[in-house]
């Protein structure tokens, strides 16, 4: 009882209502309340009696038509903030139980002064939402299963072509040779378009992909990308601690032994894994486009063929994900706390509203109320609006260094004067600071400014790269870097550490919090990844660098993707409140990894791989409308276009 006090008053409950819903439609039908003789045993036996009790949904869900299995719960408004408790009831179909609605009622008003929501939420409403067949559900239905087909043709159609070419055709030796042998000529058979496209789905080829490694200077990365993504999932599992849902039991146990313990110092610090991603993406970007400008000789890239590759890239799997999660996906969704996800939940309204502003990458801007369709896809929206603006300061540096550089610096300091100023005027996890790419921004530009450091046009690399062979400047660049990402994850913890105990920071500590945060972050990944591109990683870097890591590494994207609703569909099927304990999480952390990999990749296979493999006949067959179109109207400059 002191626990749930205990939450009530560090939550500031502060809205009183009653929020009910029927028990199906037959208890609307006949508004009758519920008589002792409509209980069976077997309902009671089902049904919890006391606080946090979830009774047995499996055992009451058994029962047919005559019993409906229903949550109460009380909780804070509005409902997206924690349950304070919840009881689990086996009631009878036929009627409403308005006395036992009326008891927990009362005992929730008695036990937060007035000051909590109580809801009530059966089994059935939830289902019928679920099994009700709308057009995007029969879409998303035929999709999966066209792409299952395509899956299945692609790899029968290899087969056939890999047997094909099999087949050994003797030829002649030449007359001067000592010796006789058997051997087989290449036999070339020609593969027309169409085929070309259901061979992208083949399953042998695309699952024999991932196992492809190619040596590269920046192989340390994949291990890096890995070891990131599970540390994004570290911190998302955390979450089970204030998240919507069953709740934890013993919360004032994880508040005062877990949460200030140095076990939990890296989970919190989980918050600067996506500035890794961001920091390796602008990285990335930056060598990658630089070092082909100078092998092509170009000043520019094509614009087109950069801006579509990256959107065909990321956008097939992620719509792919979007759609099934507001048709398919949430027919999965089992447990007593399902309706959490099918009834009250927010993002599913959201996405059915707001889903093209993901496809367009702008749901970090639209809508401006924090009303997301799947909230985690911010960090897209941020990559992409990165990437668009990224030629800005990699052409420049082309040609002008110099200016370029400059250009990058007035960058860093605009966007860390923006994050200062936001996070001293509103809240430390407010919307316009937390997912907003003027104050995400840092990462991606120290990323650059390796890159800066790297690519051949920089005049000075070979003076750099003489400093790093010393000793001593190497240790002591090893030891900034270290002390600048260790400092910025045990701030982090003493944040929430903080924050926790009721000590929450000043408007101005978290000013100074969030500006050094993404520099100390920014700046210690640069130091310590240049220092392992100029060859000091030593075992660490080589490590990483092993082809262990590269078939997990392409898997990435769809586990970022997946893995939010691999938790949510774990966590509301839960058949009690959570007695949280370090193994239990760790348990359920590598639960989490496991799932979301083996679920990225079936996602490769459908989607991901084959969308890559498609990308040239697509381009293919725009090439060929454009120049059609345009002949008719300037034929002039047809054979100029045909060489691009």
């Amino acid at each position: 009882m002191g626990a749930i006090v205990s939450a009530v008053v560090a939550a500031s409950l502060v809205v009183t209502s009653l929020h009910t819903r029927a028990a199906g439609s037959a208890a609307v039908a006949e508004a009758r309340d519920c008589a002792a003789s409509d209980w069976t045993p077997a309902m009671l036996h089902a049904s919890g009696d006391a606080i946090n009790d979830m009774g047995n949904y499996y055992e009451c869900t058994q029962l047919g038509d005559e019993a409906d299995y229903c949550v109460f719960s009380a909780a804070a408004a509005p409902l997206e903030g924690n349950l304070v408790y919840s009881v689990g009831l086996c009631t009878p179909k036929n009627c409403t139980p308005t006395k036992e609605i009326e008891k927990w009622v009362n005992f929730t008003e008695t036990l937060g002064g007035g000051k909590l929501i109580s809801t009530w939420n059966c089994e059935s409403d939830t289902k019928r939402i679920q099994n009700k067949n709308t057009a995007g559900t029969i879409a998303m239905q035929c999709v999966l299963s066209i792409l299952g087909c395509l899956v299945i043709v692609g790899t029968g159609l290899e087969y056939f072509y890999r047997k094909k070419l099999s087949k050994p055709v003797p030829y002649s030796l030449p007359e001067d040779s000592n010796s006789v042998q058997l051997g087989v000529t290449p036999k070339k058979v020609e593969i027309k378009p169409l085929a070309k496209f259901f061979l992208a789905w083949s399953c042998y080829s695309n699952a024999k992909s991932l196992l492809g490694h190619h040596e590269s200077p920046t192989n340390f990365l994949n291990g890096v990308r890995v070891l990131s993504i599970w540390w994004v999932m570290l911190g998302h599992c955390a979450e089970v601690l204030v998240s919507p849902g069953p709740g934890v039991v013993n919360m004032i146990y994880v508040d005062e032994k877990i949460i200030p313990s140095a076990n939990f110092f890296w989970v919190f610090a989980a918050y600067y894994s996506v500035d890794t991603f961001f920091f390796m993406s602008g990285f990335l970007i930056a060598y990658l486009l630089l070092k082909d400008l100078a092998e092509k000789g170009r000043n520019h890239p094509n614009y087109f063929l950069y801006y579509f590759h990256r959107y065909w890239r990321l956008t097939p799997s992620y719509a792919l994900i979007l759609f099934a999660s507001i048709t398919v996906i949430i027919r999965w969704q089992r447990g007593p706390f399902a309706w959490r996800i099918v009834i009250d939940g927010v993002e599913l309204a959201n996405c059915e509203q707001y889903w093209w502003t993901n496809l367009l990458y702008i749901n970090n801007f639209y809508p401006w109320s924090n009303n997301y369709c799947i909230s985690w896809s911010w960090y897209l929206a941020n990559d992409m609006q990165f990437y668009i603006v990224a030629p800005l300061f990699l052409v420049l540096f082309h040609r002008k260094p110099k200016f370029s550089l400059c250009l990058v610096c007035v960058s860093l300091l605009t966007c860390w004067t923006l994050d200062g100023y936001l996070t001293w005027i509103s809240q430390w996890h407010d919307t316009n600071v937390y997912n907003m790419p003027y104050t995400r921004a840092p990462p991606f530009l120290f990323g650059f400014l390796l890159a800066f450091l790297i690519v051949p046009q920089n005049t000075k690399i070979v003076k750099i790269q003489q400093w790093s062979n010393n000793l001593i400047i190497r240790y002591t660049l090893y030891s900034v870097s270290a002390a600048l990402l260790v400092s910025c994850s045990f701030l982090n913890w003493l944040q929430v550490r903080d924050t926790t105990k009721g000590d929450t920071w000043s408007m101005k500590w978290n000013s100074v919090y969030a500006v050094y945060s993404k520099l100390g972050w920014g700046l210690g990944l640069l130091l310590l990844f240049g220092l392992w591109l100029y060859g000091h990683g030593g075992f660490v870097s080589r490590i990483l660098a092993h082809r262990f890591w590269t078939p997990l590494a392409k898997l990435t994207y769809g586990a970022y993707l997946l893995h939010p609703m691999i938790i949510s569909m774990w966590y509301c099927g839960m058949w009690a409140p959570m007695v949280f304990t370090s193994m239990s999480y760790v348990g359920w952390w590598f639960g989490t990894i496991i799932l979301s990999t083996f679920g990225s990749f079936i996602l490769f296979l459908l989607c991901e791989r084959p969308a890559t493999m498609i990308e040239p006949l697509l381009l293919s067959s725009l090439k060929k409308l454009y120049l059609a179109i345009l002949t008719k109207i300037r034929p002039q400059q047809r054979s100029s276009l045909e060489d691009l």
